[in-house]
């Protein structure tokens, strides 16, 4: 990925190539002047406008700060109006808990720590509607990892349609997906038991964020805009 920032218009611009752990490989400064101004580019490149938003960014790096075991999406067979979805999610979560306060030898319910978002969208405005899903992480004691997956399975797929479970990889983006929608009117998000882990996230997201190799040069003081990027 190459970040585009347009130094003064009609002169120059400067290019810093990153990687996908986005660090920063190189960096051209270019203008008209310079010999074989295009040749940088190693293979064809296509321009996108991409617009940065902190809030998510903040969101999301807080989110990473906690251990997650396991992301998953869940789906339902049938279609479910808000308050419906959000009943049915805090009931299987509810039977989960129980279910592992059995396993564990303990009355009343064993507490899941997690994180979950609703996704879902109305038509209208040229937008196609987004049936209601769930986007969610969670975490419990290593011993009770490999029961939690395959409770969560069964009790999602038999009341409520399909669920995809996955390990967590902390360096794979998972926490900042979940923060996708924030911004957006109905975002909201549910997290319960976070005391049970530890927090290892920056404690000043806005200070993480003037050093974050991720956010462009001209947004670290920035509360919302748009960049011109070019992918490879």
């Amino acid at each position: 990925m190459a970040y585009v920032e347009f130094l003064s218009e009609g002169v120059g611009r400067r290019v810093s190539r990153q990687d996908k752990t986005h660090s920063i490989k190189e960096t051209y400064l270019l203008d008209r002047s310079t010999p074989n101004f295009l040749s940088v580019r190693p293979e064809p490149i296509t321009p996108v406008l991409k617009t940065f938003h902190p809030g998510r960014h903040q969101w999301g790096v807080w989110l990473a700060g906690y251990p997650w075991q396991y992301i998953c999406a869940a789906t339902y067979r049938d279609k479910l109006g808000r308050a419906k979805a959000e009943d049915s999610f805090f009931l299987f979560m509810d039977r989960l808990e129980r279910d592992l306060a059995k396993a564990a030898g303990i009355r009343d319910r064993f507490p899941v720590a997690y994180a979950a978002v609703m996704e879902r969208r109305a038509a209208g405005l040229g937008a196609s509607p987004i049936a209601a899903h769930w986007h969610f992480v969670f975490a419990v004691p290593p011993w009770l990892q490999s029961r939690a997956q395959t409770k969560a399975r069964l009790l999602w797929t038999f009341s409520n349609g399909d669920i995809k479970i996955d390990a967590y990889n902390p360096i794979g983006g998972g926490a900042h997906y979940l923060a996708k929608l924030v911004g957006n009117s109905d975002f909201e998000i549910r997290f319960y038991n976070l005391d049970r882990l530890t927090y290892a996230g920056p404690a000043d997201l806005f200070d993480a964020q003037q050093t974050d190799p991720y956010v462009p040069d001209h947004f670290r003081y920035s509360l919302s805009g748009q960049t011109f990027v070019l992918r490879q």
